[in-house]
């Protein structure tokens, strides 16, 4: 079975970050081989707390910092630069609701071997 590496940019994000990754980490089926934080010079302690995370995590957590606020589209090229499983999903929550319990997001995948580019 494939094994993914999931890209996230984080600016300020609070909880939303941290119940994504307790999201990915309860679903990730063995799929996921890490997932790869790129922070685009958060001042919330969002980022501190993703990391504080990773010890009881089942896969891989990667911290990308940058010291400004580089835009998504940088952000996301610097996570695709660390990713080295066979496919990679880009994941941008846009909204977490606690009482419905349920993630609205974006998300694209790309194989990141195999194909010309």
């Amino acid at each position: 079975m494939p094994n993914v590496d999931i890209v996230v940019i984080n600016w300020n994000s609070g909880s939303q970050l941290l119940d994504m990754i307790s999201s990915v980490g309860r679903f990730h089926d063995g799929l996921v081989e890490s997932l790869i934080v790129v922070d685009n010079a958060s001042t919330d302690d969002s980022l501190a707390r993703a990391e504080a995370m990773a010890p009881n995590l089942p896969f891989r957590l990667q911290i990308v910092r940058n010291r400004e606020n580089r835009g998504f589209g940088a952000a996301c090229n610097q996570g695709a630069k660390q990713a080295t499983a066979e496919l990679l999903l880009f994941l941008k929550i846009l909204e977490f609701s606690e009482r419905a319990g349920e993630f609205r997001c974006g998300c694209s995948g790309y194989p990141t071997r195999g194909r010309d580019r």
